[in-house]
C-alpha cells in the first residue's frame, strides 16, 4: 500500500461533492439524498496528486531493501539447480547436494511410523 501511494496518480480529494458543500451542516443533515447522484464531467473540479521525485526515490529504495534477500535466495537456488544432474537417476539422496529438493516427511511410499 505504501508503494502504491508513492507511485500512483489519484485525485487529492475523493469526495462526492465539493469541499464547501461537504462542510455545509445543512447538506450533512441530508447527505443521503445525494447518494448515486451523477455529476456532469464539465462540473467536476479535480486536482490530482502525482508522484514526486522524492516519493519515486523512496519507493525505489524500499523495493531495493525489501527485495534484496528474496532475490538473492532465488539466484542461489537457480545457480544450485543449474549445477544439479540433468538426469534424476544420477542424483544422490543427499538433501544437501546442489539442486536437491528435500522430501517432505510422510510422503508417498514412506513409512511415517518410523
Amino acid at each position: 500500500a505504501l508503494c502504491h501511494g508513492l507511485l500512483t496518480c489519484r485525485p487529492e480529494d475523493a469526495r462526492c461533492v465539493p469541499p464547501a458543500t461537504w462542510a455545509d451542516p445543512k447538506w450533512q443533515a441530508r447527505h443521503y439524498e445525494d447518494w448515486g447522484r451523477v455529476v456532469p464531467m464539465a462540473e467536476v473540479d479535480v486536482s490530482w496528486r502525482t508522484p514526486t521525485e522524492e516519493g519515486l526515490q523512496c519507493a525505489a529504495d524500499l523495493a531495493a531493501r525489501s527485495l534484496h534477500m528474496p532475490l538473492l535466495t532465488l539466484q542461489r537456488y537457480v545457480a544450485s539447480y543449474a549445477k544439479a544432474p540433468a538426469n534424476p537417476s544420477e542424483s544422490s539422496d543427499d538433501p544437501s547436494a546442489p539442486g536437491a529438493i528435500p522430501k517432505p516427511p510422510g510422503g508417498l511410499g514412506e513409512d511415517s511410523s518410523a
